[in-house]
């Protein structure tokens, strides 16, 4: 045992003295004459105010939860051939019942091993009984060098929002990474409380982040640490037990050593060294953050990743091969700015929402972009928070691993080996990669650091071992929200009139979509040829192009085509851009290459999907006059047309030119509509004049009434509809 000498009176009792006073008064000074606070609470806005004029503004995302809750973190963990094992030892390790998880062996595993992760994750009485990991049924084909790793990534995501129940981050992590910390703890740092363990120590961040209020305090309390150090308090702790002797002797060492800096504010790196074990150490964490490694800085990736056109047969092929590079290059994006970093990151749920909504069109435009982009995971997600207004303000520049790369990085970082464990440890970060078959090494960070049990859980306070006879659901702690120490405690803290009357009787789930398989010519002219379009990264409009190579037809899905106008139902709506299996994405960043593919994306999507291949009425509802065979665009419409277009009973035309004879006589004829104003129906009451606009407006027009029209689009439905009904239903309907 190690013996220490008797204590003396030290001559630093003055100094301490002077360091809280000093401390007390900007304290005082920060509460009285500063709001720590004003960049999180904003003023309540007037709800008198004029409704925002463009949709966009609109559109709310999920709220955050309370910073005060415990956090719940959602997790991906991605494999390949060989990686069952690495993802049963990696799930295990991060399981808690609070946590969500989802995960993905890639379709390259053969299917024993695929049988062994689901009969693993089945026979699990835990997972049972919680219901809280996922496997994804429907695997994606990844190739790390190409885009479909980031379609698996936003996979995970719609899996996660559509199924996950309530969470607060999303973590996306592989079978070659592992935690180093447990996923609950307490606040512990030299007896100080941990919230303010935390904004104090993390002064750089958070004075950006909420003001020069906590900046203050940053410094108060750091006085007060440099001169309990200086004072030989911590000699005390260490006296009465052994428990954090390490961290205690670095950190004085460390305080020593930078004591001026230590006086004017702690770097972010600090914050790593405040951090209790992760979810407690989040539960004080604003929710709004991200943390993605991030720099504009792309270097030599404008010339070997920006500019040069590759090709992943991942988007299109059933069966796995590299990418392949075209002649052509492309130029930098001017539209928004390149940014790239680590593929692993800690994202916000309401960021991975603006990436699965996209209600600016920013992270689909981007996607397509990344499409033909080489090791597109170091980018995409970077370049999208970061030229998105609403989130470019929420990042945290570490992706929280602790990774060993040469110098300069090469494509791929270090196997880890048991002489990496001190850095490791060293580094505060509560993940590591990449692990290979050091057994060793994965044994050491069990037992040292999560206090884990050879094939075991790290349970915490969320498994009650006190009754051996207790079946797994009653030793589950069902509100094991009460987060306590751990290991890692001490290192890291949606028309009008006729349509709508017509409409309210036909099932809602239904899809007008002209289509066909029968895709003809189209397989030489446009899905076998590859073009590149500008208009996904410049500001300048321009043709598209075609590059020299050409590509197969796509095996892992059938090609469909047809009228580019639709009718699509709301909840194939929310498949299209939450894409649960993730089929929407890769067919868009599939067609990113196609010629016209407005004419074969959502037929291509719908026709595809086993949810909504037979919701589909074949009809685009327009009246369309085309040559015969047709060409790119349809003729003009012209009041020689007028006795055609309404004996197709179709509810919309086109393509209407500078005929105005034509339209003023669908607006008198069939509408009913007066020069300059509203085909008004019974939403507007006319009856008072002297009624303002306010007054007029019947707030709850759902009464639907026939109009001319109603007998027309009736016809119409109603012989689309027969196929796809019964007699006596169809009766029913019309």
């Amino acid at each position: 045992m190690e013996s220490l000498k008797p204590l003396r009176k030290k001559p630093y009792f003055l100094p301490l003295i002077l360091s809280l006073l000093t401390s007390s008064l900007l304290i005082l000074f920060s509460l009285f004459f500063t709001n720590p606070f004003h960049s999180f609470h904003h003023t309540q806005p007037n709800t008198l105010q004029q409704t925002p004029l463009f949709v966009e503004s609109k559109l709310q995302i999920t709220p955050p939860n309370p910073d005060s809750t415990a956090p719940k973190l959602a997790y991906l963990i991605s494999g390949s051939t060989g990686d069952v094992q690495s993802l049963k030892r990696t799930l295990k390790a991060l399981y808690h019942p609070v946590n969500q998880y989802v995960v993905h062996l890639d379709l390259e595993a053969p299917p024993e091993e695929r049988l062994e992760l689901f009969e693993f994750v089945k026979s699990e009485p835990v997972f049972n009984e919680v219901g809280n990991v996922r496997i994804v049924v429907r695997s994606n084909l990844v190739t790390y060098r190409g885009p479909t790793m980031v379609t698996n990534t936003l996979h995970a995501m719609a899996i996660l929002l559509k199924e996950g129940a309530d969470w607060d981050w999303f973590i996306n992590l592989s079978a070659s990474d592992y935690p180093l910390v447990t996923q609950d703890g307490m606040w512990v740092l030299l007896g100080f409380d941990g919230l303010c363990g935390f904004f104090f120590s993390f002064g750089n961040f958070v004075e950006q982040l909420v003001g020069v209020g906590w900046w203050v305090w940053g410094i108060g309390v750091d006085l007060v640490m440099l001169a309990l150090v200086l004072s030989g308090a911590p000699r005390l702790w260490l006296r009465k037990g052994s428990r954090g002797k390490g961290i205690i002797r670095q950190l004085c060492i460390i305080i020593k050593k930078n004591a001026a800096v230590l006086m004017i504010k702690l770097t972010v790196n600090a914050f790593f060294t405040t951090l209790t074990d992760l979810l407690h150490t989040l539960s004080t964490v604003p929710r709004e953050l991200n943390f993605i490694e991030h720099t504009s800085d792309i270097g030599w990736k404008e010339y070997q990743r920006a500019k040069p056109v590759i090709i992943d047969p991942g988007l299109y092929s059933n069966k796995k091969s590299d990418v392949f590079w075209v002649s052509q290059k492309r130029s930098v994006p001017t539209a928004y700015k390149l940014f790239t970093g680590s593929a692993w990151m800690m994202l916000s749920r309401s960021f991975v929402e603006y990436c699965l909504w996209g209600w600016d069109n920013l992270p689909r435009i981007v996607l397509m972009y990344y499409a033909n982009f080489l090791s597109s995971p170091e980018g995409y997600f970077h370049t999208v928070i970061c030229n998105a207004d609403e989130f470019k303000n929420s990042t945290v520049n570490h992706d929280l691993h602790f990774i060993s790369w040469d110098n300069p990085p090469k494509q791929h970082p270090h196997f880890l080996s048991i002489d990496d464990y001190e850095r490791m440890v060293e580094s505060h970060a509560p993940f590591a990669r990449k692990f290979g078959a050091d057994k060793e090494l994965l044994d050491k960070i069990d037992s040292e650091l999560l206090g884990r049990e050879p094939d075991g859980f790290v349970t915490s306070n969320w498994l009650d071992k006190s009754d051996a006879n207790k079946t797994i659901a009653e030793s589950i702690v069902r509100n094991a929200t009460e987060l306590k120490p751990g290991p890692g405690a001490e290192r890291i803290k949606t028309l009008i009139g006729d349509l709508l009357h017509t409409l309210s009787t036909v099932p809602r789930e239904l899809n007008f979509i002209e289509h066909t398989s029968d895709i003809g010519w189209k397989e030489y002219q446009r899905a076998k040829p590859v073009i590149i379009d500008p208009g996904l990264y410049s500001n300048k409009k321009s043709d598209v192009f075609w590059v020299s190579q050409k590509r197969s037809v796509p095996t892992a899905y059938k090609l469909f085509t047809g009228s580019a106008w639709m009718m699509l139902s709301r909840s194939f709506v929310e498949y299209c851009l939450w894409g649960w299996d993730n089929l929407p994405r890769i067919v868009l960043m599939y067609y990113a290459n196609f010629l016209s593919s407005p004419e074969g994306y959502f037929h291509t999507v719908i026709c595809n999907a086993d949810e909504f291949k037979n919701t589909t009425v074949n009809h685009d509802l327009h009246f369309i006059s085309w040559d015969n065979p047709p060409k790119q665009h349809p003729h003009f419409l012209s009041i020689d047309d007028y006795e055609r277009m309404v004996e197709s009973h179709a509810p919309f035309a086109r393509k209407f030119g500078a005929d105005k004879e034509l339209l003023d006589k669908i607006d008198s004829e069939l509408l009913g509509r007066e020069p300059d104003g509203f085909v008004t129906s019974n939403w507007l009451d006319k009856s008072d004049a002297n009624k303002t606009i306010a007054e007029s407006i019947v707030r709850n027009a759902t009464e639907l009434k026939p109009g001319p029209g109603a007998e027309r689009i009736k016809t119409l439905i109603g012989g689309m509809l027969s196929d796809r009904f019964s007699l006596e239903a169809l009766y029913l309907i019309i």
